[in-house]
């Protein structure tokens, strides 16, 4: 069970609460305050879960009023992420992480998005890195114990919004807020071998998983383990052939073009089949 929050609950007066903010953090100085400063005007409260801070991350989130609960660490994004979920007093979340920051929004716009709103959820746009363009994530939802996360890594939620939505008869909509993540600047190495074990055990429950393996394959290079990363990208192209429509596919074949025409490999029958197999991306 989560240790008591550093301070009391910030927002338990009469007027009910909106829209929570849930994160989960660890050694987040560097980029927590800017994340915090996006959606303190926004949101109602900020629920922090701390999972092992040793540099002022938990001062940083107290400074902007979260409210934060300490969680030790068990090698499990979901556990963390529930937590700060059964803790949020709101009547909707917001899952946002340290390393992204909220734009293309005001509180006016958000409250006559949410009060009344039929949906179970809300896709907003999230721009994974300073040059890419966004794409939609499920990342407002109702507080509801149904909507919870699964997976120790690559913690899934929408199996959970989609299963309320279909027995609650409830839409899902899209939105205009914009999340940029910001996450991938600078060294990731502390982040690869945090992920690296993580992901060696996900692999055998999830051996299909496109998203995985890829990611598993970024992690090893990140280490400098080429050789593996190559084994790991090659067995995945093989589950891609197995499953045409899955499009994480174009990723794997992609990564493994790149690498062995790194490493001086030919590659171009891999890549006439990728070409093949993935025409419009």
């Amino acid at each position: 069970m989560p240790a008591a929050a550093d301070q009391p609950d910030p927002v338990a007066t009469s007027q009910p609460v909106l829209l929570s903010a849930a994160l989960i953090v660890r050694d987040e100085s560097r980029v927590l305050g800017e994340c915090l400063a996006s959606i303190r005007r926004i949101v109602d409260e900020i629920v922090v879960v701390d999972t092992g801070s040793v540099d002022d991350t938990v001062a940083i989130a107290l400074r902007h009023g979260a409210r934060v609960i300490h969680h030790a660490w068990r090698d499990d994004f979901a556990e963390a992420r529930n937590v700060a979920l059964d803790a949020a007093q709101g009547e909707w979340i917001l899952y946002i992480d340290a390393d992204e920051r909220l734009s293309n929004a005001d509180r006016a716009g958000v409250e006559r998005m949410l009060t009344g709103a039929r949906e179970v959820a809300f896709r907003v746009l999230l721009r994974p890195d300073l040059v890419s363009t966004p794409y939609l994530e499920y990342r407002v939802w109702r507080q509801d114990p149904r909507i919870r996360f699964r997976g120790q890594i690559h913690e899934k939620v929408t199996p959970a919004i989609a299963a309320v939505a279909r027995t609650d008869g409830r839409p899902i909509s899209d939105c205009e807020l914009l999340l940029t993540h910001v996450g991938y600047e600078g060294s990731q190495v502390h982040k690869h071998r945090r992920n690296l074990p993580l992901l060696r055990a996900e692999l055998p429950r999830e051996p299909e998983n496109l998203f995985n393996r890829h990611h598993l394959s970024r992690v090893l290079r990140g280490l400098g383990e080429d050789d593996e990363a190559a084994l790991v990208l090659a067995e995945a192209v093989e589950v891609a052939r197995r499953r045409p429509d899955d499009e994480l596919g174009v990723l794997v074949f992609t990564d493994l073009i790149r690498l062995r025409r790194e490493r001086g490999e030919d590659a171009g029958a891999l890549l006439a089949e990728a070409r093949t197999r993935y025409p419009d991306n």
